[in-house]
């Protein structure tokens, strides 16, 4: 959270002034600073998470993201890259041992920084990165101080000096996003590791990663003041900003309606229908199923001013006006009783602010506004962090017309987003995704609005090609910005496809286009207008120098790739006698970001293998961290031994190796096993791509 002033006004009164009448005297003020890790190793200060403080909570994506942002920020050349606002309290004396900070508000960025540190000090332990996660005075120690968690402190300790972890339930609410984030964290810099951008990733976390650090003064009541942030501060969100400016442009006659629509589309983690339900509870449901619902009309939508669940629409300067809102009050109500049941939770691979993107160059493709007041070259730069910035030139002389036109498109782009693009499903496997509507059974057409979710049996509903192909995309690509997501939703909205194979169809040939761009963005915004393709080669060329390449120089991308060929080849048969029926079924295209060469790179016994056939496509695959650590440096066969004992397939491309290689010696193993394989995975790609028959 961050209290909506200015980071230097903020006034803090001590406690045992209450009730004379000099408490509306300020005291003193708040310290501010912008600082970063670099700052805190020279201070050898520690970081202090008191005892009134939650969990850790962030799931292992947060942190996955905040690394490809850093990454990102990096490779563009950014001087700084801002965390956010800090509120602590200082402890001890500068330049002692016992200098520290307690930790009252932005304690789950700064212990996500620490563990990143820890995750790299696993790999260069004489860095200065790695220095953030030891204590100042004693190396053995960490930086970070839990206090009366013991058993939090005795596990990153463990972590910190390489020895076995104390014995802790995975389950425990103070361990378990600990143990997944430092897992995101390794897998993440390991591969950095592997591109050779180690070292430059880790100074620019050391030196250029900052934020604003707010000190209250000696004296404060540390436990009121956090109630009181916790209990009535929120953090004004961007696209609470965003929504005022251009509600703005709305006639005040319609601005009730629109603002309802921007709240129907915001809350990502609950099923579009379900978000329209509860802003327009007056519409007739009974008359429209999900397919009905693809564009807004305002003749069937109306609010009812009079129903409280209607939310008025406040302008930009009422909402900046705000000082302390009750926590959920601007947003759509939680279900209660009798429908609550109809209210599915589910978790959207983007955010809202993603979204409003995807929406806002859609909207600037199909209806060009303001003549050359919105470029290309503007749009191309937009960024999820960035939300205002990157609406400046739309938002630029707007007019009534954009202003309600762009939110009526954001209707339609998140109804297609919800009808075509898999979520996943909190309760099921965090693996499994679901299409929520499959329009290829009749019935759904006809009937009222209705989702299947998971059976019992945990098995997804909708497990498809059209799946599996955005799983390949969504494990690939930018969190920050699914950039295959802007042409998909877009042909969605403009055309009216009902049919899974011809979405499926679709998106193969976006991906396919995509996969052979130079410029991901760039591309995206060309597949998107329809205008040129400058930036896409022949898939001819394209394949021929990835199999020229060795690793680490091969993308992650075309691993993920060959999985669904092969997956979809099997599944629309005939099936291939090299997989066994129960472990393909089991088997999930899913997140991998550790490289397994099949002939080990340093065998117990010399296979005479050349480096460059070593290194080659025909001997990787694409695996989990714990997998490959697993395989280690052990004998190919020793590794088909293992992966056939295993109850579901780490890798198709490996099934494929594997079965091939199945009743021969180790003697006979070598150069030429790779070289068929290499040969005979290309040809798969370039039968998928149409280049043979």
């Amino acid at each position: 959270m961050t209290l909506l002033l200015p980071s230097n006004s903020i006034i803090i009164f001590h406690p045992h002034q209450a009730g004379h009448s000099e408490m509306n005297t300020p005291v003193s003020r708040v310290e501010t600073r912008v600082q970063k890790i670099s700052d805190m190793c020279a201070e050898n200060a520690l970081l202090e998470i008191p005892c009134y403080q939650r969990p850790y909570v962030w799931p292992a994506r947060d942190v996955e993201k905040i690394l490809q942002d850093i990454r990102q920020a990096m490779e563009r050349g950014q001087k700084q890259y801002f965390i956010g606002t800090l509120i602590t309290a200082s402890h001890g004396h500068k330049g002692g041992h016992h200098f520290g900070y307690e930790l009252i508000d932005g304690q789950q960025r700064m212990t996500t920084l620490f563990l990143i540190a820890l995750a790299y000090s696993a790999l260069e332990p004489d860095s200065a990165l790695a220095q953030f996660a030891r204590r100042p005075g004693d190396a053995s120690d960490i930086r970070l101080n839990f206090a009366i968690r013991e058993q939090v402190q005795d596990l990153l300790r463990s972590w910190l000096n390489g020895v076995l972890p104390p014995a802790l339930s995975i389950e425990d609410p103070y361990v378990k996003c600990l143990v997944t984030g430092l897992d995101a964290a390794s897998a993440f810099l390991t591969a950095q590791k592997e591109r050779g951008g180690l070292e430059a990733f880790g100074n620019y976390l050391f030196n250029c990663v900052q934020w604003v650090n707010n000190i209250v003064p000696p004296g404060t009541d540390l436990n009121q003041l956090f109630t009181a942030l916790n209990t009535n501060g929120v953090q004004l969100e961007a696209s609470d900003i965003l929504k005022a400016r251009l509600l703005e442009m709305v006639p005040a006659r319609q601005r009730m309606s629109y603002d309802a629509i921007w709240q129907a589309c915001e809350n990502m983690d609950v099923f579009f229908e379900d978000n329209l339900r509860q802003v327009f509870p007056d519409a007739d449901w009974q008359d429209y199923n999900y397919h009905a619902l693809k564009k807004y009309k305002a003749a069937k939508f109306k609010i009812d001013e009079s129903n409280p669940i209607s939310t008025p629409a406040l302008g930009i300067q009422d909402i900046l006006a705000i000082q302390a809102v009750q926590d959920g009050s601007t947003r759509l109500a939680p279900t209660t009783g009798q429908e609550a049941h109809n209210y599915r939770a589910v978790r959207s691979i983007i955010t809202f602010p993603e979204l409003l993107l995807h929406a806002l160059l859609i909207y600037i493709c199909e209806k060009p506004c303001k003549s050359d007041a919105t470029k290309a070259e503007d749009i191309l730069r937009i960024h999820p962090d960035r939300l205002n910035e990157s609406f400046d030139p739309f938002l630029k002389d707007l007019n009534a017309q954009d202003a309600q036109g762009f939110i009526e498109c954001l209707w339609t782009t998140r109804h297609q987003f919800d009808q075509w693009v898999m979520k996943r499903i909190p309760d099921a496997d965090n693996n499994l995704y679901c299409v929520p509507i499959t329009p290829e059974h009749e019935e759904d057409k006809k009937s009222k609005i209705s989702r299947t979710m998971p059976g019992r049996d945990g098995t997804p509903v909708g497990y498809t090609a059209l799946t599996q192909l955005q799983s390949v995309r969504y494990c690939t690509g930018e969190h920050a910005m699914q950039y295959w997501l802007t042409p998909f939703l877009g042909r969605l909205c403009k055309n009216d496809i009902e049919d899974v194979g011809q979405v499926t169809k679709l998106l193969k040939t976006i991906d396919n286009q995509l996969s052979c761009a130079q410029d991901q963005k760039k591309a995206s915004f060309d597949l998107l207008s329809g205008t040129h393709y400058s930036e896409i080669q022949e898939a001819e060329i394209v394949i021929t120098d990835m199999m020229k390449r060795q690793y680490p120089r091969i993308s992650h991308y075309w691993f993920q790739k060959l999985e669904y060929i092969l997956w979809n080849n099997a599944e629309r048969g005939p099936f291939p006698t090299y997989l066994e029926k129960d472990k393909f079924k089991a088997y999930r295209i899913t997140s991998k970001n550790s490289v397994e060469h099949i002939f080990p790179q340093n065998p117990t016994f010399s296979n005479d293998i050349h480096k460059d056939i070593l290194d080659g496509f025909g001997n990787l695959a694409l695996i989990n961290p714990s997998e490959n650590s697993t395989y280690s440096n052990r004998i190919i066969i020793e590794k088909k031994e293992m992966f056939l004992e295993k109850p579901k397939y780490d890798s198709l491309k490996l099934a494929h190796m594997f079965f091939t290689i199945r009743n021969k010696p180790y003697s006979d193993l070598g150069e030429k096993d790779i070289i068929q394989h290499k040969n005979e995975m290309e040809y798969f790609i370039r039968q998928y791509y149409g280049i043979i028959a």
